[in-house]
């Protein structure tokens, strides 16, 4: 392989990024590409406040052929704010597969992490995706220790009009003048889950930043009383990150008009896209509601699809740990569930902080995978 390099990347390589994400599709039943369009690095911004592209570029051509995201962000880990890693977005072209292009990539890597920005990394592997699993999580001779943290599900949840049994005037349309009391709540109650992220009043203000393209009007608010105590966002990434499908297979690829027909009639199944379309959805974002409440979580989740319908967006997506108590709430609400295995990545001066972790439900922020 003495005609690739493993390099950073920089900005010059956008293009080349935003290729290789067209032409690898992820595989199962429903082949999709995750797409940074129009700017794979503006992109970034929502996987961290510093963030490294390891890249295998070609000598002569000097086009990159497959790439890893180094992401570091402040989050909660048992309880207190620390910086943790984030590794994503591995893709290497088909034709490169199976040769020591990854390895040497998490040499890089390996490197990178003497920086000492983050004690460990997270990572997620879609649940059928053999292939990955045996390459990373498989703890080779020069790879980190993958520790299997459990199952990570993201709900599909098709929009339509509900009743609320609870008051309207219990559920209002944040505002700037909230701000400071979301920040308050959200880390407050935050804190009681393993690795969710650690917002500040900025995160939530900032359009470019860890909740790019989030507006505070974006978020709703549950009171009991004059307190907040549950707090959820719609966030619409489509102006900077896509989910196109390439393709269908098995029974589904014969059955989706059906299922198309029925859930027009109905409106309760998801409507599949042709190939080559993308899906139109929002993520659910900082959820979060005091002691895990399911009763708030529940009206939160009725009110967002109520203001989704309006706005003629037709799913959601919530992404919970399978430990989260809350899962039984998302599953009456979803339609089909696609899980992913959560794991702690270590090097070997990271085995003692992972070792330490408690007992904590861990929280991902979906639109920031």
């Amino acid at each position: 392989m003495a005609n690739f390099r493993v390099e950073l990347a920089s900005r010059e390589d956008d293009a080349d990024l935003r290729r290789i994400l067209r032409e690898n599709p992820m595989g199962g039943s429903i082949s999709l590409t995750l797409r940074k369009e129009p700017s794979f690095f503006d992109d970034l911004s929502v996987e961290g406040n510093f963030n490294q592209v390891v890249a295998a570029r070609e000598v002569e051509s000097r086009r990159v052929v497959g790439f890893g995201v180094r992401s570091i962000k402040p989050a909660f880990v048992n309880g207190e704010k620390v910086d943790i890693g984030y590794l994503g977005c591995l893709r290497l072209d088909k034709q490169f597969r199976g040769t020591t292009l990854v390895p040497r990539g998490y040499k890089l890597f390996s490197e990178l992490h003497k920086d000492d920005r983050a004690p460990f990394y997270l990572t997620t592997i879609v649940d059928d995706n053999q292939y990955a699993k045996n390459i990373l999580a498989s703890n080779r001779m020069g790879m980190p220790n993958y520790n299997d943290f459990g199952a990570y599900h993201t709900y599909v949840i098709p929009v339509k009009r509900e009743k609320s049994s609870d008051s309207k005037k219990n559920i209002i349309q944040a505002n700037e003048g909230h701000i400071e009391d979301i920040s308050r709540f959200i880390n407050q109650e935050g804190r009681k889950k393993q690795f969710y992220p650690a917002y500040s009043e900025k995160d939530l203000t900032d359009v470019a930043g860890l909740l790019r393209g989030l507006n505070i009007e974006d978020i709703i608010l549950h009171f009991d009383g004059a307190d907040i105590d549950g707090v959820m966002a719609s966030w619409n990434q489509s102006s900077f990150r896509q989910t196109v499908v390439e393709g269908y297979s098995g029974i589904l690829k014969y059955v989706r008009p059906i299922i198309n027909f029925v859930g027009r009639i109905k409106g309760n199944l998801p409507y599949l896209p042709q190939e080559g379309q993308q899906i139109n959805y929002n993520c659910a974002s900082l959820i979060t509601t005091k002691d895990n409440d399911p009763h708030v979580f529940d009206e939160l989740i009725t009110s967002t699809k109520n203001r989704l319908n309006e706005s003629q967006t037709p799913l959601l997506m919530l992404g919970l740990h399978s430990q989260d108590s809350l899962g039984h709430v998302a599953k009456r609400h979803s339609v089909m569930r696609f899980p992913t295995r959560l794991y702690v990545v270590t090097w070997q001066d990271g085995e003692k902080e992972y070792q330490q972790l408690d007992g904590r439900t861990p929280y991902l922020e979906l639109g920031s995978l």
